[in-house]
């Protein structure tokens, strides 16, 4: 399973693989970060 990372205020679970934030009058401070996790088939550690 891939993993992904995302904060943001009032965001809500619209599915199972689905988020959702929505604000009004948002100017945002900086470019959006995400972050994207995928296994990397090794044992780990």
């Amino acid at each position: 399973k891939n993993l992904v990372s995302f904060c943001g205020e009032n965001v809500r679970k619209v599915g199972p693989t689905r988020f959702e934030m929505t604000a009004e009058n948002f100017y945002p401070e900086h470019d959006i970060d995400i972050l994207l996790l995928a296994p990397s088939g090794g044992s780990g550690g």
